[in-house]
């Protein structure tokens, strides 16, 4: 039950930050394309990549429960592939086919990207 807790107060704060990031992306990018998805899913997969390795992966570092919080609780709230789907399904109904191509193609290649990349750092502590 503790760690059920302390998961859904991850949650909190991954919710939180990924709202303050993503309002800080269409602030500065503009709201035409979702780049605030977009900048929440890559540096999500790049940071629960680079903890995962890290702290799950040859080093062990991080305690399960630990480990519960930050990638279910934190980075599970954080990444917003649930609003990818809904953002691109809505840029391809209202026919901005590019764009809502695009979008499906960058969230795929540069959040696998991403992963790949906060593994690999990872892997070198």
């Amino acid at each position: 039950m503790k760690t059920l807790l302390l998961v859904g107060a991850g949650g909190f704060f991954g919710a939180a930050a990924r709202y303050l990031v993503a309002t800080a992306a269409h602030a500065v990018l503009g709201a035409r394309f979702p780049y605030g998805t977009l900048v929440v899913n890559v540096a999500g997969s790049l940071l629960l990549g680079l903890f995962l390795a890290v702290g799950d992966g040859h080093l062990g570092l991080i305690p399960p429960a630990t480990r519960a919080v930050v990638a279910v609780g934190f980075f599970g709230a954080f990444t917003t592939f649930s609003t990818f789907s809904y953002e691109s399904f809505q840029l391809l109904a209202t026919g901005s086919w590019w764009l809502g191509a695009g979008n499906i193609v960058a969230n795929l290649c540069l959040c696998l990207s991403a992963t790949a990349a906060g593994i690999a750092v990872g892997r070198l502590w």
